[in-house]
């Protein structure tokens, strides 16, 4: 083999080995674009079930608050009806209010002054009291 010959060999040899070089480049980026892309799927799909999961809880905790202050209402409503003498089961059982049984309570000298007071300023009127 001549000389000018193995040298046209090398020559082909390296142009292929730069062909595949360049094509292994090439696949190279392919992956590290699909790599890429891969990352603000993946985010998109974590913000969507993190917004899901957020509007469920916010969900429950809305339904919790009205739960919550409808007891707290209804409470309040028992408590009113106990103070204003309405309250059907003491009323049916003969029991007296609460307003008949604070004002059975013996007052002090300094309740007293300010019941006279409250009354001479017109904030209690007489049968209030």
């Amino acid at each position: 083999m001549k000389p000018t010959d193995e040298l046209a060999q090398l020559r082909a040899a390296t142009r292929q080995l730069h062909e595949v070089i360049q094509e292994a480049k090439q696949v190279r980026k392919d992956i590290q674009d699909r790599v890429d892309s891969i990352g603000p799927a993946l985010d998109r799909v974590i913000s969507e079930c993190v917004a899901e999961s957020l509007n469920k809880y916010a969900d429950t905790v809305l339904a919790a608050i009205e739960d919550a202050t409808a007891m707290v209402y209804r409470r309040f409503e028992t408590l009113a009806d106990a103070l204003l003498g309405e309250d059907r089961k003491s009323r049916k059982d003969g029991d007296a209010t609460l307003q008949e049984v604070l004002m059975d309570v013996p007052m002090s000298a300094q309740t007293r002054h300010r019941l006279e007071r409250w009354r001479a300023t017109g904030l209690v009127a007489d049968e209030d009291a």
